[in-house]
């Protein structure tokens, strides 16, 4: 088993500075090449005491509420709000708080646009395209309520060319340079009446594109981009997330606390809860441990469950195989559950929230944040 956190309390989400900066590097590079801006969405990761970090990298935040725009803000970023619903009692703040804001209808827009003064003001329009086969993360399935039609959108033409200055479309999930030029063509297709007006200034691209993955098409992006950029005379603006964290930038460390028999072999029994506490797009998914396989040929199988009264709290669907025995006390580390984690946790069960730490470029670990029974109590 491995121990190189063998120091840090868990259960505990590590960022891996000198990975983190890696990947960054890479989404600097693609800013570079084609002058495009890039925002990291805040619902992936809003550990702002780490925020200076990112600014030497990243043009500004997205926000999807008041609270994220404030946050963003306070930090010294540009903000680029979107919700799918904004409500009365907060968007004068929303709009005091961000640059540009993109409305999710167009009654919604019809409701708040003249309180945007000096706003960048974009529409989200829903391309109905999808390249996978989940209904969970498919902002584009039958009956979404994400973004706005072709059809609806070309029958409000006259009001949406004089009131918007951008589009933006989100239909991609850990996605290739391949799905990103086939949803890009269906836009042009459905769209490019409102791309080709003078008065069209920005068009984002969202999230869910996998910029930092080793076989990630880099030249291909930036390609993309530019020729985008100059057909249009557009500006265009990247949202990423989950990328951003990948390749040892976030992991999470665990303990195992027990090990059972049951009647499906061994369960070895976490000290965290996958169920409220680990990426909700990803833990039932089978997200990568460190020496072992999931469903693989190991000669020691064991599901990994976690430590809540809920029965179906387990990481993954099936049982991961490892080379040698586990044991109580033993650490295992995770892959992939950083981003989004962090936000969506709870204190299910009364469980304390998994630490936050830091390992910098000469391996120093440094807390930056640890759950409390105050903060727990303060929370309800």
């Amino acid at each position: 088993m491995e121990h190189r956190f063998s120091n840090i309390q868990t259960p505990a989400h590590v960022v891996v500075l000198e990975n983190l900066r890696s990947n960054l590097e890479k989404i600097k590079y693609i800013s570079r090449e084609t002058g495009c801006k890039i925002y990291m969405t805040q619902k992936a990761f809003s550990v702002h005491q780490l925020y200076d970090y990112f600014k030497p990298y990243l043009f500004g935040m997205t926000a999807a509420s008041l609270y994220e725009a404030r946050l963003a803000k306070e930090h010294g970023f540009e903000v680029f709000t979107y919700s799918p619903a904004y409500n009365l009692r907060d968007f004068s703040s929303i709009s005091s708080q961000s640059d540009y804001i993109v409305f999710n209808s167009i009654s919604q827009a019809k409701t708040f646009h003249h309180e945007c003064k000096d706003k960048q003001l974009g529409l989200r329009i829903n391309p109905n395209i999808f390249s996978k086969n989940n209904t969970f993360v498919n902002p584009c399935r039958d009956g979404s309520h994400f973004g706005v039609l072709a059809d609806e959108f070309h029958t409000h033409r006259d009001y949406i060319h004089k009131t918007f200055s951008g589009l933006m479309f989100h239909c991609l999930f850990r996605d290739d340079l391949t799905n990103l030029k086939r949803t890009l063509e269906t836009v042009e297709n459905q769209f490019s009446d409102f791309l080709q007006n003078p008065m069209c200034k920005f068009i984002s691209f969202g999230g869910g594109i996998q910029l930092t993955s080793p076989s990630f098409d880099l030249k291909g992006i930036i390609s993309v981009i530019n020729s985008i950029q100059q057909k249009y005379q557009v500006q265009v603006i990247l949202e990423p997330g989950e990328c951003l964290f990948a390749n040892g930038a976030g992991l999470f460390v665990t303990t195992i606390q027990d090990i059972v028999h049951t009647s499906n072999g061994y369960t070895a029994i976490l000290d965290c809860s996958p169920f409220a506490q680990l990426d909700f797009m990803n833990f039932s998914l089978a997200p990568i441990v460190h020496g072992a396989e999931f469903n693989g040929t190991g000669q020691y199988l064991y599901t990994l469950a976690g430590c809540s009264c809920l029965s179906g709290d387990q990481l993954g669907t099936g049982q991961y195989s490892f080379n040698s025995e586990l044991h109580p006390g033993d650490q295992l580390i995770i892959e992939g559950q950083l981003a989004y984690s962090i936000g969506a946790s709870s204190n299910f069960c009364g469980l304390q929230l998994p630490d936050i730490v830091l390992i910098d470029e000469n391996n120093t670990h440094r807390l930056i944040y640890r759950n409390s029974y105050q903060k727990f109590k303060e929370s309800l």
